[in-house]
């Protein structure tokens, strides 16, 4: 009987690190994912990554991307945090969680939530963390099947302490 791993996670904890040198951005991800920068879903997506499949019954990898998003002037934190949390409201999703939150040591909001069961046949979860600098906003999103977030998350939660922005 083949075993399966439970994490997606390489056993030995390796890490890799991402340097884009264009964005100025550079950060840690998991030796075992996969890095993709085409075909990224919006066009302020910069990079990808993505989680192995465990096994025949996973249908979508877990998925870390970031985004720039620049705008004429500068926007504030608290700005784009109401908007966003706004425009979540008003898609008739529910925030399980909204915080504050240090990303690459600047002052960050962190919410997490999942979309209703009906709109998908997956049931998955999502957390969005951001952050404004100037007239740009970070932003970090993470998606996993809902049965497998939680055990993902201590991952995804190191590659977003070892994000560094210049």
């Amino acid at each position: 009987m083949i075993q399966q791993k439970a994490l997606a996670q390489p056993a030995d904890s390796s890490f890799l690190t991402y340097e884009n040198s264009v964005y100025g951005i550079k950060m840690q991800y998991p030796a075992n994912w996969t890095v993709s920068t085409t075909g990224l879903q919006s066009y302020s997506g910069i990079v990808g990554f993505y989680s192995p499949l465990q096994n025949l019954t996973d249908v979508l990898p877990a998925q870390v991307s970031l985004s720039i998003t620049t705008y004429s002037q500068n926007v504030s934190l608290d700005e784009y945090t109401n908007m966003t949390l706004t425009a979540i409201g008003q898609q008739g999703l529910e925030v399980n969680e909204s915080d504050a939150f240090t990303l690459a040591g600047n002052p960050g909001h962190r919410i997490t939530f999942s979309p209703p069961p009906q709109t998908s046949p997956i049931t998955f979860s999502v957390m969005q963390v951001w952050t404004a600098i100037d007239d740009k906003i970070y932003l970090l999103s993470y998606n996993a099947e809902r049965s497998e977030f939680q055990d993902i998350l201590p991952v995804v939660e190191q590659m977003l302490s070892s994000l560094h922005l210049q």
